[in-house]
Formats: structure tokens, C-alpha cells, sequence
């Protein structure tokens, strides 16, 4: 795949992720802090706040991977760019 083509996906890709990571991430925060405070939170308990904090550690643990991956490769992108003009031969 041509090395422009891929960091255009991979964008697209990153910001698909983060568009799914922010409402996870202020899930698990949200939930984090009604545990560690459940005086604070009088209004929801940390038995309804257990089970989402787990059911969401998982999918939020996953898009942030990825999306941390494709980030270093957008990161990346203009030292391999060009790398990849330096060694391709010029017409």
C-alpha cells in the first residue's frame, strides 16, 4: 500500500477511535469516582457503578490501544516519508 494511502486511513482510523474513546474514557471515570467516593455520590451506588466500569474497561482499554498505534505511526509519518523519497530513485 502506498505509504500516502495508508496515513490517510490511518487518520480516518484514529479519529473513528477517539470518537469511541472519549465516551468510554468518561465512563470509566465517572464510575472510578463513584467508587472511590460513594459518599460524594450519594445519588448513584457503586453496586450499579462496578458492573459498568468493568463491561467498559475492556473496549476502552482496546480503542486506546489502537488508537495510540496509529497515532505513533501518524507521528511517524513525515521521518518515513521522507525516508521513502530518499530512497527512491529519482526520474
Amino acid at each position: 500500500m502506498n505509504l500516502v494511502k495508508f496515513a490517510i486511513l490511518a487518520r480516518k482510523i484514529h479519529r473513528w477511535l477517539l470518537f469511541l474513546t472519549i465516551p468510554l474514557g468518561l465512563a470509566q471515570m465517572t464510575t472510578g469516582l463513584v467508587m472511590l467516593y460513594p459518599s460524594v455520590f450519594s445519588f448513584i451506588t457503586p453496586a450499579v457503578a462496578v458492573p459498568v466500569h468493568l463491561a467498559t474497561a475492556p473496549w476502552f482499554a482496546l480503542f486506546f490501544f489502537l488508537a495510540m498505534l496509529t497515532g505513533l505511526f501518524l507521528y511517524l509519518y513525515p521521518w518515513l516519508q521522507r525516508i521513502s523519497r530518499k530512497n527512491s530513485p529519482q526520474a
